[in-house]
């Protein structure tokens, strides 16, 4: 299965700086921080169950239960009910649920004892893991960098900020805590120090390939059999992670098509049955990219409806990439999701000229034109003016189209990509 990293998070850090007066703040306004948590996670699930998405991170959302004991014991069976009740509308039975724990001291505050916050927030996470169908398959994700690696492995080592004191206290962990962990490197870990450590502490281990990357698929694919390894039947398939990287080093703004799919098929080959979480700054949409291109038959609807949502958004990076996808569609054969998505990843990939922007825009327009007051008809088109001339950015035209789009009931349009760029 292919899934994604969610792992913008819904304010938990600036939650835990108002809890730094934990004893003295209002029980009834931590309760009222944590239900926006629970409520993103619930279109989180149905969003992904509706896409054909099983597996995914979600936001280290949790994390702020570390705090207050007793709010997490009131507030668990919130979380609990929201991903019960997604499970019993999958009938196969096969989401599942990653976590990654991120606390630093200064978020916390002077107020919590450091050495207890790392065992009693991973435990919360994992007694939350454990509630939901599937048990140990969830997973919650430590991701291990090289200095905390040298910390762990010197002599009469001190531990290195919360992570380490939890890894230096091995005999300390619950078995309910050891079913859901699993060691990931950080882009400057080694593959063979991760897999020592999941040796040592007989741990599942998540490898991070960062792509492009120096090494041969036949080196990659080696390291990936010896990390699949790590993992036992009841911890499911072996989750490897693969993050698409820019030329400059940075985020990929998505995955590469291609470059996936190449890795994708040689570990099919070589009969590697994994789960993928993919990271780039389109998440979602890589993933669901991704899945559509390595089905074995081509979904038309699926691809149709897909279209849809990116049609204003191509238009607006580039036209030629508009009328290339319109002819894939053309009659009633099936559409190629590699020739559609390699379409659309080229249009993205080029800087929106004003020119095209404006058509764009004039498109959109035209769901209005004959509802819009003379006043928004003006309002549009100095707005358009402004944007031509430099007076004012893009988003600022479609804001305003959004606010027509709204006002006038036009779902179609809400439900596309156009005004999210």
């Amino acid at each position: 299965m292919i899934g994604y990293s969610n792992l913008p998070k819904l304010s938990p850090a600036d939650a835990l700086k108002i809890f730094k007066g934990h004893t003295s703040f209002d029980r009834e306004a931590k309760h009222h921080l944590l239900d926006p948590h629970a409520t993103l996670l619930s279109a989180l699930a149905d969003y992904n169950l509706k896409n054909d998405i099983f597996v995914f991170q979600i936001p280290s959302l949790p994390d702020i239960w570390c705090v207050d004991p007793e709010i997490f014991k009131e507030s668990l069976p919130t979380f609990e009910n929201v991903f019960s009740q997604k499970f019993e509308k999958h009938p196969a039975n096969r989401m599942r649920v990653f976590l990654h724990s991120e606390i630093t001291p200064e978020e916390l505050g002077s107020s919590i004892q450091p050495s207890s916050v790392p065992i009693q927030s991973i435990q919360n996470q994992a007694l939350f893991l454990d509630s939901l169908s599937n048990g140990s398959t969830h997973k919650l994700i430590l991701t291990i960098n090289d200095r905390t690696f040298s910390t762990l492995n010197a002599p009469q080592s001190v531990s290195s900020g919360f992570l380490g004191t939890f890894l230096s206290r091995p005999e300390q962990w619950p078995e309910s805590v050891r079913r859901h962990l699993v060691l990931e490197n950080s882009r400057d870990l080694s593959a063979e120090n991760l897999i020592a450590l999941g040796t040592r502490y007989a741990l599942p281990i998540l490898y991070n390939y960062f792509d492009p990357a120096q090494e041969s698929l036949s080196d990659v694919t080696s390291v990936i059999m010896r990390c699949a390894a790590s993992w036992k039947p009841e911890d499911g398939h072996p989750v490897f992670r693969y993050t698409a990287l820019s030329d400059s080093n940075e985020s990929a703004a998505t995955v590469n098509l291609q470059a996936f799919l190449g890795l994708f098929h040689h570990l099919r080959a070589q009969s590697i049955e994994l789960d993928f979480l993919l990271e780039a700054k389109d998440r979602n949409l890589s993933a669901i990219k991704c899945i559509q291109c390595t089905q074995p038959a081509a979904d038309r609807v699926t691809l149709e409806k897909a279209w849809a949502k990116h049609k204003y958004t191509v238009m607006e990076h580039s036209p030629e990439a508009y009328l290339e996808i319109r002819k894939l569609f053309r009659g009633t054969a099936p559409v190629s999701p590699i020739a559609f998505y390699n379409a659309l990843d080229s249009a993205y990939a080029k800087i929106v000229e004003a020119g095209h922007a404006v058509n764009a825009a004039q498109h959109v327009w035209g769901y209005f034109k004959k509802k819009a007051s003379e006043t928004e008809k003006q309002a549009f088109f100095e707005a358009l003016k402004d944007y031509e001339t430099g007076k004012m950015p893009l988003k600022s035209v479609k804001n305003h189209l959004e606010k027509l789009a709204l006002k006038y009931n036009q779902s179609y349009l809400l439900g596309t990509y156009y005004f999210l760029s």
